[in-house]
């Protein structure tokens, strides 16, 4: 079985990326999602979709890095941001 991980918070819209989740474990069927980001979150958008979750994994990022943060403060202030916490695993 593959395993991806996804930087949930990465993007403009970190809830069309939750919703992904599902679609894409319902789509492929020899995958693992790892998905990294504010895990409370996730699991409350989630907590109506069906899909098999023991095909989805977490790793708690609970700090967001936005469009506001300076890059550099941003890397060295938030730790547990979901770039932080991803590169850290890869």
């Amino acid at each position: 079985m593959k395993k991806i991980l996804i930087d949930v918070l990465g993007c403009d819209n970190p809830d069309a990326v939750i919703d992904g989740l599902a679609l894409a474990i319902n789509a492929v069927e020899d995958v693992t999602l790892i998905a990294c980001g504010d895990k409370a979150r996730i699991e409350e958008r989630l907590k109506d979709k069906d899909f098999d979750r023991t095909r989805l994994e977490f790793i708690d990022a609970p700090d967001e890095i936005t469009n506001n943060d300076k890059s550099v403060n941003a890397v060295l202030m938030k730790k547990h941001s979901s770039l932080i916490v991803s590169l850290n695993k890869s």
